[in-house]
């Protein structure tokens, strides 16, 4: 790592498994069942207390049967470092929440789901726009 560009390679990130870990959930997959990977989980398995979040991007895009896909690796993940739930501090990005009455019920239910996590409504945080007006001012 450098000032100028981060560790692409994957020997050199598995034998120092880094503090942050920028994946896709296809890689993670991939690090949970081969057996060339288990160096990367070797501290989490050491102290389960060590992985404290873990972020989606765009979580608006998995449903269907790619988040149920999602679902279950992340349970997978949580199972295999031994992470009781609540332990971990699930974190899903996304700018397409919905709207209407109960947008944010919905959208604790899917993250709830898709964690496996419990999460209330102190949990979303939210935008609103302003106008274009109210954001230049008069001039």
């Amino acid at each position: 790592m450098s000032a100028t560009n981060i560790i692409e390679d994957r020997d050199v990130i598995l034998n120092n498994p880094p503090d942050i870990l920028l994946t896709n959930f296809k890689m993670m997959d991939y690090g949970l069942m081969q057996n060339h990977f288990h160096k990367l989980w070797v501290h989490n398995l050491a102290d389960p207390s060590l992985l404290k979040f873990i972020v989606l991007d765009e979580i608006h895009t998995y449903d269907g049967a790619q988040g149920s896909d999602v679902a279950n690796l992340l349970r997978r993940l949580k199972l295999k470092l031994n992470i009781n739930r609540g332990q971990l501090c699930p974190v899903g990005t996304s700018a397409t929440m919905g709207s209407g009455d109960n947008a944010k019920t919905q959208l604790l239910d899917y993250a709830t789901k898709l964690f496996g996590e419990k999460f209330d409504a102190s949990s979303i945080i939210g935008e609103s726009r302003m106008a274009l007006g109210d954001f230049m001012g008069k001039d």
